[in-house]
């Protein structure tokens, strides 16, 4: 699948015109009312906003099955990683929030989440799931109710930040292995997406620093299980799953 960015919006019906331009003005995109079938482009419809390419769609949801049996899990390798005291509720920085599947874990067992997503197109995404989040479910609610949701640059908010968090969490994308199978449709047109606005090679490097330099108590990274550690200081410790790990930096 190619990599291009979104530059289109269009809408279902009459009843999402008015969303879709707001977003089309708020995200610099064209809105079109017939967008070609195989370009990538943000769809509005009414059950919310979803990226999509031809038949393949991406959205955010935290309504489905799937999120609800990883949500009731109480021993989450992250939730282990976090170091928590005793149902200590802890204030997290997501640093790189993606489609907030971390951070809504995070928050419905307690924790306070700031969300932090450079890509505007995925975090409209998160924005909208995030919305129909709180309408829904009174857990899920309350989940979504402890995240504030901001579209930055991580290292440039970390550095403004006037009181530290409790935690710094990071979550480099996994590198390129072209000797695995491609992943599910979804998760290419997330890449497809985002390929164009990638950051430097370096970038988590020095976005580990920036963690380090301002994290209250500790940095937690995902990685692969097997990857090497991000570049910088050595980690003091791991968390290890079957197929990811999740690096712990201590402070002081």
């Amino acid at each position: 699948m190619r990599d291009e960015p979104c530059r289109t919006i269009g809408f279902a019906g009459p009843a999402q015109h008015p969303a879709a331009q707001a977003l089309a003005r708020q995200l610099g995109l064209t809105l079109r009312v017939e967008p070609a079938a195989a370009e990538l482009l943000l769809w509005v419809h009414a059950g919310g906003l979803e990226l999509r390419r031809g038949t393949a769609a991406v959205r955010c949801d935290f309504t489905v099955p799937q999120l609800a049996q990883r949500l009731a899990r109480g021993r989450h390798d992250l939730l282990r990683a976090l170091g928590a005291r005793g149902g200590e509720r802890l204030r997290v920085t997501d640093a790189t929030a993606g489609l907030g599947i971390d951070a809504i874990t995070l928050a419905h067992h307690g924790h306070r989440v700031v969300a932090l997503e450079r890509c505007r197109i995925t975090a409209a995404l998160l924005a909208d799931g995030l919305l129909r989040a709180r309408q829904g479910p009174p857990a899920i609610a309350a989940a979504a109710g402890r995240i504030r949701l901001h579209c930055r640059e991580a290292d440039g908010y970390l550095h403004s930040l006037p009181t530290a968090p409790d935690v710094i969490y990071l979550d480099p994308m996994y590198g390129e292995d072209r000797s695995r199978a491609q992943p599910r449709l979804a998760m290419q047109l997330l890449r497809a997406l985002t390929a164009g606005e990638a950051a430097p090679a370096e970038a988590p490097g020095r976005l580990l620093t920036a963690a380090l330099a301002r994290a209250g108590r500790r940095v937690v990274v995902k990685r692969p299980l097997r990857a090497p550690a991000l570049p910088g200081p050595r980690p003091h410790g791991a968390i290890r799953g079957r197929t990811t790990r999740y690096d712990i930096y201590g402070i002081g």
